[in-house]
């Protein structure tokens, strides 16, 4: 079982991770836009449609096959590099798709424990948001 040993409630790791999220991306948002509050509308329907469909997607579809044909630990694996290298295929830089990579194994692991969807997807969309707000994705 993925983080066999770990005890802490699923909603406490969401909070640490928006806590995080946020903290890491305050210092490559301009706060000063004059379009920041567009950009926090384009943002926030990106974020959701995009955090679903990719959850229902990697960990809802992806993940169990692979999980199903190669045990959870191998399943992970590969379904997080398949995560990663599918960003790369929409334009992403490598070191970033490792990171997405990274999280994809983090996100898969929560989707395992919490035999759900819905934290993953809440995980999904403060990155998105994040990512939108600091300019990744919209410019």
């Amino acid at each position: 079982m993925i983080w066999k040993g770990i005890k802490d409630p699923i909603w406490r790791f969401l909070l640490i991770v928006a806590v995080v999220v946020a903290i890491s991306f305050s210092f490559v948002i301009n706060f000063g836009r004059e379009d920041l509050y567009t950009l926090l509308i384009y943002g926030l329907i990106f974020a959701l449609v995009n955090s679903i469909l990719e959850e229902i997607l990697w960990r809802g579809l992806i993940l169990p096959r692979f999980v199903d044909y190669a045990g959870e630990k191998l399943g992970l694996i590969a379904s997080s590099i398949g995560f990663g290298c599918y960003h790369y295929s929409i334009g992403f830089p490598w070191i970033v798709c490792a990171l997405f990579s990274f999280f994809g194994m983090l996100m898969g692991g929560v989707a395992i424990r919490s035999k759900g969807l819905l934290p993953v997807i809440l995980m999904h969309f403060v990155m998105n948001i994040a990512f939108a707000l600091s300019g990744m994705i919209f410019s």
